[in-house]
């Protein structure tokens, strides 16, 4: 019984020990299209392209879906200069 309560613990821990998701969801113009990235802390904020789409409109309702199923710390920036 010793046994599991340590293993149960150290799941616990590692549950609760990440506080935050430190991440950023960017939409940003690439030639024609609309591009959504995703920055994170705890990769030195290195951007990874996640979607590509024609439409600003389209990105944003990609992006918003994207952050009701998973959780984006520092939200949404658009950036279409």
């Amino acid at each position: 019984m010793e046994k599991f309560g340590r293993m149960l613990a150290v799941v616990l821990f590692k549950s609760f020990n990440k506080m935050s998701a430190n991440n950023l969801l960017t939409i940003y113009k690439k030639g024609n299209k609309f591009v959504i990235g995703h920055s994170d802390l705890d990769c030195g904020w290195i951007e990874k392209e996640m979607i590509i789409t024609d439409t600003l409109e389209e990105a944003i309702k990609k992006a918003n879906k994207y952050q009701e199923e998973n959780m984006v710390e520092y939200g949404l920036k658009i950036n279409i200069d």
